[in-house]
């Protein structure tokens, strides 16, 4: 489908992995960064000279900032804001009532992505404000079915998606490299540890999609009594691996709230 004219404010990792994969849109991008925007142009990206004119030029606009620079640059950019703009905000803790409030007229849609659209495979969460339209939301989902999967959930939950799926991949980065480690320490070599941690990763990952088993029935399907596994999850559980994650989880959901009101 024609998406028409799309801005995206914010050229960082997340802002350019958007960008590329609307490649073939009509699309504008601002940074204040100057090295954001040339970078931004060398991939087909036209570099607007302010966030005013890529509004002003825009019928979409992607808010690809951190939630901090949220308030600021509604406010630089207020003037320019029509009933013609759709925002699609990735701001975690920001809700679409404070855009609406602070941006006039435009409608707005929410997203959580992750990191992982980077290569194509993010996983991404919807919800839309009071003004936007279920077409909207359509549209909004078009634009991050290009790089990944797509969710749509009440307003409310969008805490704990950012919880799970919006920092997940960290998590998951930080116990792989812990185990690649760990089997450097017995020798073998970390470029071989990198390969079969990630390859294990994937199959993993794949066996839960393929079977539709719950991970604890496919935990114990590669535990046998008394065997290697067995032991490694007894330590775990010793250590309350379930706990930390837990708590991980919910430190985040946290944070996100308090983005919110900050």
């Amino acid at each position: 489908m024609k998406l028409g004219k799309i801005g995206i404010i914010g050229l960082g990792k997340m802002g350019m992995a958007i960008g590329r994969s609307l490649k073939g849109s009509s699309l504008m991008g601002y940074d204040i960064r100057p090295a954001a925007k040339r970078a931004a142009s060398r991939s087909g990206i036209t570099p607007a000279k302010d966030s005013l004119e890529l509004v002003s030029k825009s019928n979409i606009v992607i808010l690809a900032i951190k939630p901090q620079e949220m308030k600021e640059v509604l406010v630089n950019i207020k003037d320019a804001v029509t009933a013609r703009h759709l925002f699609v905000s990735i701001a975690a803790g920001i809700s679409t009532r404070f855009i609406e409030k602070a941006a006039g007229e435009a409608r707005v849609v929410r997203v959580m992505p992750n990191i992982a659209l980077i290569a194509g495979r993010g996983a991404a969460a919807v919800c839309r404000g009071k003004r936007a339209s279920r077409k909207d939301e359509f549209i909004v989902k078009e634009i991050f079915r290009r790089s990944g999967k797509v969710f749509s959930v009440a307003e409310k939950h969008i805490n704990a998606v950012t919880a799970l799926s919006g920092s997940g991949p960290a998590y998951f980065f930080e116990m792989i490299g812990h185990l690649i480690r760990s089997a450097c320490d017995l020798g073998l070599d970390k470029q071989t540890c990198k390969n079969l941690a990630i390859q294990t990763a994937k199959g993993a990952v794949a066996l839960l999609e393929t079977t539709g088993k719950e991970p604890a029935e496919l935990r114990d399907m590669v535990s046998s009594k008394k065997g290697t596994t067995a032991e490694a999850l007894k330590v775990l559980k010793k250590y309350r691996l379930g706990s930390i994650l837990d708590k991980a989880v919910k430190a985040a959901w946290k944070r996100a709230g308090q983005l919110s009101t900050a």
